[in-house]
């Protein structure tokens, strides 16, 4: 959830009820997580430790917390916590007497307490969301431990809401019907006179769901995810021969790369301990970073490629085919690898501009929906004065952007202009 939308009003009838509210209201403690957040580093500094006692005190304090983090494997980053100081004057005004609480107390009573209390924070917003509409994102994924989940969120006035998450492990067909009823739920539950739009992937199951969806409520849209769009168009460009082509031989250089501990280690001598495998916003965003990493760092691996240590070692004598092709492509002394080169330039000239938009809609800077037009039509002259024979590229673009053509697209655009 958005803090910064939620908790920096500062009316005057706000104020007024700050005084008399209690502190463990769910507004209550964000409010002091955003005071926290908000110090600068003009704060007053914490006077220095003198004395011998206070001294021990706080080593004795420090050995109490570093033993607790060390055994319940939690980062130490945990104690810049905002509410680590609001615990520890907590634990000085209940005494000495009163013991931790137990993981029963925590989890059994406590946590059902804190939900009921976030549930009915958020019930407070049903005004605005009646006023203002909402949209209802939703997002499905797999955990860890192989559950298949479906995430429903609450987005209206600048600021996001966890709904529900609904287990779809044991569904056989997740088909279009399947979808339909589960999202028409959902719209009911928050009030259809509500909801504006709902926001899914744009796989056919879900598209055919979020068609009848219009049907049985004509007020609202479905619209599907441009960032999942912008990903489809990245996939079907690495479809491409030619680009398939390149982005598994860079895939071969890294690979080869990482698949030595030793190599990553002397390799970021010359990187400025960079590494040249990074995630991306995406699947196939991610082709593109570690490519562009790749050519980027070009002429460092070259010199890691030609130094003494390397010529040396083992892997610099080593006769293995892969090893072979991998020098001759990064030391660029053949026809073919001048040409990977070459190739892998362009191609980076043809994702940059859509990673470029992927990263706008993916971000939560602003809201992108009236500029989502605006950024297309720029990436589509980008990419026809960067690529030669750009027309098959534009193919693939226009089939999955005019998948992406909604009403309210055009109404965004025309609320900026």
């Amino acid at each position: 959830m958005r803090r910064s939308a939620t908790v920096r009003e500062t009316s005057s009838r706000q104020s007024r009820d700050m005084a008399y509210e209690q502190m463990s209201t769910p507004a209550a403690r964000l409010r002091a997580v955003e005071v926290e957040l908000e110090k600068d580093r003009t704060r007053t500094k914490q006077s220095k430790v003198n004395s011998s006692w206070l001294k021990a005190a706080k080593n004795k304090l420090i050995k109490a917390f570093g033993s607790w983090v060390i055994d319940t494997n939690v980062p130490f980053a945990v104690v810049d916590s905002v509410y680590t100081n609001p615990l520890l004057e907590t634990i000085r005004e209940v005494g000495p007497d009163v013991r931790a609480p137990s993981s029963y107390e925590l989890s059994d009573v406590y946590l059902p307490e804190a939900a009921k209390e976030i549930r009915q924070w958020i019930s407070e917003f049903a005004p605005k969301w009646k006023e203002r509409g909402v949209t209802i994102m939703c997002d499905g994924w797999s955990s860890m431990t192989r559950l298949n989940l479906i995430n429903f969120l609450i987005y209206s006035n600048g600021f996001t809401v966890f709904h529900k998450s609904v287990n779809a492990s044991d569904v056989q067909r997740k088909d279009a019907d399947y979808l339909f009823k589960l999202m028409k739920k959902v719209v009911e539950e928050v009030g259809p006179e509500k909801v504006v739009q709902i926001v899914t992937d744009n796989a056919a199951p879900m598209k055919a769901a979020g068609r009848t969806l219009m049907e049985e409520f004509p007020n609202l849209y479905w619209t599907p995810c441009a960032a999942h769009c912008l990903d489809l168009i990245l996939e079907d460009f690495a479809k491409l021969e030619r680009i398939g082509d390149v982005i598994k031989t860079a895939r071969m250089i890294s690979n080869y790369i990482y698949k030595y501990d030793w190599a990553v280690n002397y390799m970021k001598k010359f990187t400025n301990n960079r590494d040249i495998i990074r995630p991306g916003i995406t699947r196939f965003a991610t082709n593109f970073v570690s490519l562009e990493s790749l050519v980027r760092y070009k002429t460092a691996l070259r010199d890691m490629w030609e130094s003494p240590e390397w010529v040396n070692s083992r892997l610099g004598k080593s006769k293995d085919a892969t090893a072979k092709e991998v020098r001759q492509l990064v030391l660029s002394s053949t026809k073919e690898a001048l040409s990977f080169w070459k190739k892998a330039d362009e191609i980076l000239q043809l994702f940059e501009p859509l990673v470029k938009v992927l990263r706008l809609v993916d971000g939560d800077d602003k809201p992108t929906m009236g500029f989502i037009y605006e950024a297309m039509e720029r990436t589509k002259l980008a990419i026809d004065k960067a690529v030669r024979n750009s027309k098959r590229y534009e193919a693939i673009f226009e089939r999955r952007w005019n998948f992406m053509h909604n009403d309210l697209h055009a109404a965004g655009i025309e609320l900026i202009f």
